[in-house]
């Protein structure tokens, strides 16, 4: 799956075609585009590697303001569209992954032990970020939010953020690029 400005692609590759073709043949792409993220101007598109659920938003104009999920890979979207509050408006991410050990009872057979992460900025401001712990982003859990300068020991971060990841111990991360020259970022406190 790959998405850029509104359209959503899935690539089947060639060796996963029928009839199967010589890897050297190009992707069999197909348009499964949702309405629900047709239009904005920040999309981002994410595929949970566990349970295979794929979601999707294209916004600046609220945290979740245009967001759906899918389980058959764009056959069919869930819209969502309620924003999370206090949301940023632009520069979202997603990401999922396990739960920290210190977390694992918020495991459970609806979430298979991932949870799910949703960040957003106001513009260049503080991130505001949130968990899910039912795949959905429907729990507006807000875990943390970036001050505007946060004090580094070498100076100031500041400035647009990346794209969260999550380690495989559980671990949440937020990189900042402008930390006084040198790259720094956020990790999330976990809230039981």
């Amino acid at each position: 799956m790959t998405m850029n400005d509104g359209p959503i692609w899935r690539l089947t590759p060639p060796e996963l075609l029928s009839p199967t073709q010589p890897e050297c043949c190009e992707a069999l792409w197909e348009d499964k585009s949702n309405d629900t993220v047709a239009f904005g101007l920040d999309p981002i598109l994410w595929t949970d590697q566990k349970t295979g659920r794929t979601f999707a938003s294209n916004s600046t104009a609220g945290a979740n303001a245009v967001y759906a999920y899918s389980d058959n890979d764009g056959d069919s979207w869930i819209p969502f569209g309620i924003a999370a509050p206090n949301g940023g408006a632009d520069h979202e991410t997603i990401g999922s992954g396990p739960y920290p050990a210190i977390a694992s009872v918020l495991g459970t057979p609806v979430n298979q032990g991932e949870a799910v992460y949703y960040c957003s900025q106001d513009i260049v401001g503080p991130a505001t970020c949130y968990r899910s712990d039912d795949l959905v982003l429907v729990t507006d859990l807000q875990f943390w939010s970036t001050p505007d300068k946060a004090k580094r020991p070498n100076g100031t971060c500041g400035g647009l953020h990346g794209h969260l990841h999550v380690a495989p111990d559980g671990a949440v991360w937020l990189p900042v690029p402008q930390c006084s020259g040198m790259q720094g970022g956020y990790s999330a406190p976990m809230l039981v």
